[in-house]
């Protein structure tokens, strides 16, 4: 048997072992599968944000780009003069309207007008969308930057030089190529002028893009920066206007906006090449545009805005990073409670081991504890049937009779335990509670325990306070009277070597309710402590009780329990006493009783 359960316990040690070494070497594929799934998950989700930039880009350029088209005049003829200033006006006026007959769509700017030389001087001429006219006005305030930059040009033209190009946000000027008569060289005869509707593209244009391309089930989970390209501290759009902090160079990915080409579409020829400032846009689109080809891929350097955009978690590689951690600390739990619910699985295997182990020992224990009672009764009976007993012989019939009786006591006692067991498994530890006194309680077990005390040669020593004597408890007296005699019965089994038995009784304040403390020790060997916290549990029984054959089921101590609790009490083992070197000291506690009490009751309920 020794060497079946060291086998077992072996075999599980080893189990338990190669577990734990496939566990760890499962969490170290897993941790390098997770660092290969996070950085696959941060080139995707880059990839993503290109793409979804580059779409952003696209459609935001082509809604504005549709209009300029549709609107610009083609340039003329290599060979042929350019149309008068009246005859271009007519032929941009004729396009406005075939664009407003056609529903182009929504019109996304504030303000359209033509600056058109007039010797050394520009003049403005405005479009009024309502009435399909132009007019003259003067220049705005907010154009003066534009009418410098433009004056500048005429003034190269002239044999001056012109000023350095800055872009304005809103404004989109596109310059008119053609020759007054034959012979002259081509030149910027006016500009188209467009002054876009920032409110609408700050408000709709670009929040509806945004959404679409880069937006999830929870919304966008970037921060965009819409900056001017020459100017980065000039900013156009803003996602979230409560951030102060512009993305800068802290962006996951930018990609060029309003990158316009000019809506020119030639019939023939082209202008002379001419040395073209590096702040105007790029050359006009070539003929695989014209016919509808792939369109170019914007472009940043050629864009006069720059969209940034980082995600809010700070950046993307602060998000994989996140997701990292958190795929570890999920894996990691996972791990852990496989590993856990393995233990606990194995400690329960155990733990039903034991409890098998020692529900057999209680039965071996009990038949041992039967056989002795019934092998003494058998005998007895045999011999007053067989004659052995002589007739008229009164004392030793009554010596017969009294030797049965004894045993058929120990046979019912033995029973009564079974029994009660049964019934606190079943929950009918405690039946009827009903007031009592407490001293009548101790009586009563110090009696009922005193054949078992006297056998053991042990001396009761009882210590009852005078709040004790009249104190009253609420409970199943019968219950409690059995708890009592089993721990006597348990001192003077266990301790009779130390010859004393303690009974004491108190009345303590557990904070605002009165609590019955009642004290059962003796000098004995006491408790060992690596058993003190199975005393209670049913059918265990300790080495010293195995060793010396100490009678008894290993029932009594967990029905004393299962009693004490029923009644809202506590039990606890002190071992040892205060008072002795050795020795084992169970204290009870129980509710005082605090209505229905009668100081003359019948004392035995």
């Amino acid at each position: 048997m020794v060497n079946r359960t060291r086998r077992q316990t072996l075999l599980a040690w080893t189990f338990v072992s190669v577990l734990v070494l496939s566990s760890l070497a499962l969490a170290a594929l897993e941790f390098r599968a997770i660092m290969r799934v996070s950085q696959a998950e941060g080139e995707r989700v880059r990839r993503n944000l290109r793409i979804g930039l580059d779409r952003v880009s696209r459609d935001f350029n082509d809604q504005i780009e549709r209009v300029t088209r549709a609107l610009a005049l083609p340039e003329p003829p290599r060979d042929q003069p350019a149309p008068s200033a009246a005859e271009r006006e007519a032929a941009y006026l004729q396009r406005y309207q075939s664009w407003r007959d056609s529903g182009g769509g929504e019109w996304p700017f504030v303000r359209v007008a033509r600056a058109i030389r007039s010797g050394d001087t520009l003049e403005l001429r405005e479009l009024d969308p309502g009435s399909a006219t132009y007019r003259m006005i003067s220049w705005p305030a907010e154009w003066a930057e534009l009418r410098r930059q433009l004056e500048d040009r005429v003034s190269k033209d002239a044999g001056g030089r012109a000023a350095p190009f800055r872009q304005s946000p809103g404004l989109l000027e596109f310059p008119y190529f053609g020759q007054e008569a034959d012979g002259d060289r081509p030149r910027e005869l006016e500009w188209l002028i467009f002054e876009l509707n920032l409110d609408l593209i700050r408000s709709t244009a670009l929040p509806d893009l945004l959404r679409r391309h880069l937006g999830d089930d929870e919304g966008l989970p970037y921060s965009v920066d819409v900056v001017l390209r020459e100017a980065p501290e000039v900013t156009v759009f803003r996602s979230d206007p409560n951030r102060t902090q512009p993305i800068g160079a802290s962006a996951d990915a930018s990609v060029g906006l309003l990158d316009i080409s000019p809506p020119l579409f030639r019939r023939g020829g082209r202008p002379p090449r001419r040395e073209r400032p590096t702040d105007l846009p790029g050359p006009p689109p070539g003929r695989e545009e014209e016919r509808g080809g792939p369109r170019r891929p914007p472009e940043e350097g050629r864009a006069r805005w720059v969209l940034s955009a980082r995600h809010q978690a700070g950046s993307i590689e602060a998000l994989i990073r996140q997701s990292r951690i958190r795929n570890i600390v999920l894996t990691s739990a996972l791990l852990v409670l496989m590993l856990t619910t393995v233990g606990a699985l194995i400690w329960f295997t155990r733990r039903a081991q034991q409890l098998a182990a020692m529900q057999m020992e209680f039965v071996a224990s009990i038949s041992h504890e039967l056989r002795t009672p019934l092998t003494v009764i058998r005998t007895a009976a045999h011999n007053l049937v067989s004659g052995v007993v002589r007739t008229g012989n009164t004392a030793q019939a009554e010596r017969y009779g009294q030797i049965i009786q004894n045993q058929t006591g120990k046979l019912v006692d033995m029973v009564e335990q079974v029994l009660r067991f049964a019934n606190a498994e079943a929950g009918r530890s405690v039946s009827r509670l009903e007031p009592f006194p407490l001293e009548g309680l101790l009586s009563a077990a110090a009696q009922g325990a005193l054949a078992q005390i006297t056998a053991a040669e042990c001396q009761l020593e009882t210590s009852i306070s005078p709040e004790a004597e009249i104190a009253w408890v609420r409970g199943d007296y019968a219950s409690l009277e059995h708890a009592l005699i089993n721990l006597l019965t348990n001192a003077a089994k266990y301790g009779s070597s130390g010859k004393w038995i303690g009974l004491a009784a108190d009345v303590v304040r557990a904070g605002e309710h009165a609590m019955i403390e009642i004290r059962v020790s003796d000098h004995g060997p006491g408790v060992a402590a690596a058993e003190a916290k199975q005393i209670f549990e049913p059918f265990f029984r300790g080495r010293l009780a195995l060793e010396d054959q100490i009678h008894g089921t290993g029932l009594g101590l967990s029905l004393v329990k299962r009693v004490v609790e029923g009644h809202a009490g506590t039990i606890v083992l002190n071992s040892p006493p205060a008072r002795a070197a050795t020795g084992a000291e169970f204290v009870l506690r129980l509710p005082a009783a605090t209505e229905g009490v009668n100081e003359f009751a019948n004392p035995t309920g």
